[in-house]
């Protein structure tokens, strides 16, 4: 961002030498203001902060994308203590779970589909 500043800054004044400090501060303040990619960001600048000047608008942008940075959550890091899994995980086995009512269930299903 304040490579673009700089090369907006610097161009503007090459192109337009004759203009005013006023009416410099005010293009380049907008032209900074529309060249930004962040969508949200120029709304916030063109909504709360149309009044400053190109330097305050720089550095209100500056600021906001750093609160936004900081705001996003950081990515969770998992670590495996190993890749092999023993041989009871995710096995049900008869000692571990009454298996008996599923299999009354499974039963009466099949008993109808033979009717």
């Amino acid at each position: 961002m304040d490579e673009y500043a700089d090369a907006l800054l610097k161009l503007h004044r090459a192109a337009w030498p004759t203009r005013t400090s006023e009416q410099r501060d005010v293009e380049l303040q907008n032209r900074f203001v529309d060249g930004l990619r962040v969508l949200e960001l120029q709304e916030y600048l063109r909504l709360q902060h149309a009044d400053l000047g190109f330097d305050k608008t720089v550095n209100k942008a500056r600021r906001y994308m750093e609160i936004k940075n900081d705001l996003k959550p950081k990515k969770a890091s998992v670590r495996f203590a190993s890749a092999e899994r023993e041989p009871t995980v995710n096995v049900i086995t008869p000692s571990t779970v009454n298996l008996q009512p599923i299999m009354n269930c499974l039963q009466d299903i099949k008993g109808g589909w033979t009717k």
